[in-house]
């Protein structure tokens, strides 16, 4: 009798994988982050990164072009609905607000994950305030160091004398705010798997001594367990599983978004924004790394405004 072979007449037969059939579980989830980081890249790279006026126009323009498209059609929205653009602040303001804010949420909630716990809206562990007394103490030397920067107070001060206080203080608070929404909110949602933030993890007591035991009180040195190097280092750092890379990216694109800043300010951003994913994780919501952001930002103006 012809025809095709049963499986259950030849076992080996039956581990023989045929075309169209899908990835294992494990495979599909990695895929599946493996397209979010890159659509998150491109997404950041096409609103955020400034091109140098260095740059050749072939690779310059390109990158312009999708910021100039939308911060054209924000100023004639406004213009249409108030008549005039009264300032540059209330446009790049506007701007922030629908590339880092309301965008993100829009897409965030076409994939159903829009409820504000989702994407770390949450209130925060009993890390949370530990670690932002702790990062302000270890920003405080490197903000002294960035402000002294030659030229780096400049543009700053000169919108800081434009604006008026009140105006530039409210611009960077907002700015600041969707900034942390999508660089840790968002994008620590949807570069692991689930496309949404992890359930807080259990606390453990301290057990260690000496060094161990402070690195315990703010969240580290955590029982680590078996696996491969990067779940060890996860357990340690006391993250969720497959949170590691989330992290990593979101440093990444918390440094790119501050491409053509000055030299400091940009060799600092990349350290201190994984340093800022890993603390949001940590203390369950991203609220605590972008108070701060704010501490570390207003330090940082009342050491360009102090004489000398």
């Amino acid at each position: 009798m012809t025809g095709r072979p049963h499986h259950s007449e030849y076992p080996a037969l039956s581990k023989v994988r045929e075309p169209g059939v899908t990835l294992s579980p494990e495979a599909a989830r990695s895929a599946s982050v493996v397209l979010a980081v890159v659509l998150v890249s491109v997404y950041i790279v096409a609103f955020f990164v400034q091109p140098l006026t260095t740059w050749p126009a072939w690779l310059r323009d390109p990158l312009r072009l999708p910021k100039d498209v939308m911060m054209q059609a924000i100023g004639q929205a406004v213009r249409l609905a108030t008549g005039e653009l009264r300032s540059h602040e209330l446009r790049a303001g506007l701007y922030l607000f629908v590339t880092s804010g309301l965008l993100p949420w829009m897409l965030s909630a076409a994939v159903g994950r829009w409820r504000p716990g989702d994407l770390g809206f949450r209130r925060p562990s009993r890390y949370g305030w530990r670690l932002l007394a702790v990062g302000y103490v270890v920003a405080f030397p490197f903000l002294v160091w960035m402000a002294r920067g030659a030229q780096f107070a400049d543009p700053y001060l000169s919108q800081w004398r434009r604006s008026g206080a009140v105006a530039f203080g409210v611009y960077y608070f907002a700015a600041m705010l969707v900034e942390h929404f999508l660089l840790q909110g968002v994008v620590l949602a949807t570069c692991r798997p689930g496309r949404r933030w992890p359930a807080a993890r259990s606390d453990e007591s301290a057990g260690g001594r000496g060094w161990r035991r402070l690195l315990q009180w703010v969240g580290l040195a955590q029982p680590i367990g078996g696996g491969g190097p990067s779940t060890r280092l996860t357990a340690w750092l006391g993250l969720a599983p497959r949170c590691l890379p989330a992290v990593l990216v979101s440093g990444l694109m918390f440094g790119l978004v501050h491409f053509g800043k000055h030299p400091r300010e940009l060799l600092l951003s990349l350290p201190g924004g994984i340093a800022q994913a890993w603390m949001a994780y940590r203390s369950n919501t991203w609220l605590i790394p972008f108070a701060l952001h704010l501490a570390t930002a207003a330090t940082t103006l009342l050491l360009m405004l102090r004489p000398g």
